[in-house]
């Protein structure tokens, strides 16, 4: 891959809580940001580039939002996880989830 051709993602200057709500509800076809799938992923994709490999400012962006944060928050999550592993997860997130051994073995 040719990285000289790569450059970072591009934000506005200001893009607080309120911008991004406005940006996410002019991403959905319902009223309801995250409920389908080209809005739940693009929601998604914007909260992993915006985050800088940082799980809080991923959840902030990616789950503590008005729409259907449970999806964007399970495809931005697994995205998060393929970059950065648990990097800055607390175990708090993970330790318990149901099969945890059996799953970190397979991955």
């Amino acid at each position: 891959m040719n990285t000289d051709k790569i450059t970072p993602a591009k934000f506005p200057e200001k893009y607080d809580l309120i911008e991004r709500e406005h940006f996410y509800k002019s991403l959905a076809w319902t009223k309801w940001p995250g409920a389908l799938g080209i809005d739940s992923t693009m929601i998604a994709y914007d909260a992993l580039l915006s985050c800088k490999g940082s799980w809080e400012e991923f959840c902030l962006r990616g789950i503590l939002h008005g729409g259907d944060n449970d999806s964007t928050g399970t495809i931005g999550g697994a995205w998060f996880g393929a970059l950065y592993g648990f990097k800055g997860v607390p175990k708090n997130h993970y330790g318990e989830v149901e099969d945890n051994k059996k799953l970190r073995f397979l991955a």
